[in-house]
């Protein structure tokens, strides 16, 4: 039960939200996604706003669940919730080591909702729950849609996306 207990904490922390408060009416959000479209891009941009992550510029976003939807996954099956998020977490700190050794940004979120803003200021938004995994990984370059990445093979992603011509 400890162990348990231990890795709800990890998960927990691992998806901690930013406690900064945020302005969530839609004339704050649009007026940042304006903002970015004025910019050049250059420098990897990430901003959460109500249930919604801005992204811009070169940067690798993991995602995952946040409090509600972890208590329903629990609630649905909790074994089979821990030990899809022992082999999540395993994976996602393999991936992220390597991304360390890249100079590829990352940032994490629990927001339900992403807005991929490309440098030319053209937008791909996704959704979590609209993948078949709540938690995952997109790699994005401000250029190109972004790319769910298999965090099982993220250095051959990696290449493939950032790398491969």
């Amino acid at each position: 039960m400890r162990i348990l207990s231990v890795l709800s904490a990890l998960i927990l922390l691992f998806f901690a939200c930013n406690e900064a408060a945020e302005n969530n009416s839609l004339s704050t959000s649009q007026s940042y996604v304006d903002s970015l479209n004025n910019s050049k891009h250059q420098t990897p941009e990430f901003r959460e706003s109500g249930d919604t992550a801005f992204v811009s510029g070169r940067i690798a976003l993991f995602f995952g669940p946040d409090s509600i939807q972890i208590e329903k996954l629990k609630a649905g099956n909790e074994e089979e919730f821990y030990t899809a998020a022992d082999d999540y977490l395993f994976y996602i700190a393999q991936t992220r080591e390597y991304i360390d050794s890249t100079d590829l940004v990352n940032k994490t979120t629990d927001k339900n909702i992403f807005i991929f803003i490309k440098n030319n200021g053209d937008r791909k938004i996704l959704k979590s729950n609209s993948t078949d995994n709540i938690w995952g990984l997109y790699f994005f370059d401000g250029v190109k849609d972004p790319m769910p990445v298999d965090v099982v093979d993220a250095h051959e992603d990696y290449k493939n996306y950032f790398i491969k011509f």
